[in-house]
This record gives C-alpha cells, structure tokens and sequence, in this order.
C-alpha cells in the first residue's frame, strides 16, 4: 500500500512538471484543478517536489505561485 502511494507522488509530480514546463508558473490552485487532485495529494507532491529541489514557490496572498527552480 505504501508503495502505491509513493508511486501516485512521484507519477503526480511528473505531471505537475510537465505543467509547469509550458507554463512560466502556476498557482497551487490552478495545478490542483488541472490536475484534479485532492488538497492532500497536491501539497504531499509539492513538498514532495521541494524536497528534490525541483520548484521554487512564491507565497501570492492567499495562494502560492509554484515554478520549476532554475538552476544555474
């Protein structure tokens, strides 16, 4: 069970990547409803995503804009 979940993160956030490849950034709001995805599921994958040091998120009011992290 444990195993299927860690692959529905991983899964989850190569779509949030791919998301954000054709978009400058994103806010949560806009991943999770093109995504679909449940508000624990989307801020499971996007701390997820912040531990591998793959996007970069930008607190915006009440919201968050979330974009891929450059690197240099």
């Amino acid at each position: 069970m444990e195993g299927d979940f860690i692959s529905l993160v991983e899964s989850n956030s190569n779509k949030i990547i791919e998301l954000l490849k054709n978009s400058k950034d994103l806010t949560s709001w806009d991943i999770k409803t093109r995504l679909k995805l449940s508000s624990s599921l989307l801020y499971i994958t996007i701390g997820y995503l912040i531990s591998q040091k793959k996007i970069e998120i930008i607190p915006q009011e009440l919201n968050y804009r979330i974009k891929i992290k450059e690197t240099n």
